[in-house]
């Protein structure tokens, strides 16, 4: 995919997490963005271990009752 704007172009939006202005690319293919890359990375991984702990749990749960 051939990206829009060069990798320097920044938008005038700010991301949420450390105010850094969020670049012309990520806002070409995600319109609602509100995160930089960088801060995007961690908010997911910060999901993806909770998820993880969730199923752990419920599945504790489960196998408890047997």
């Amino acid at each position: 995919m051939k990206k829009l704007f060069k990798h320097t172009d920044l938008s005038d939006r700010r991301c949420i997490d450390c105010g850094r202005r969020l670049k012309k690319n990520l806002i070409a293919r995600r319109k609602n963005a509100a995160r930089c890359y960088k801060c995007h990375r961690g908010f997911r991984s910060i999901i993806k271990k909770r998820i993880a702990r969730q199923r752990e749990d419920q599945h504790e749960t489960t196998n408890s009752i047997d």
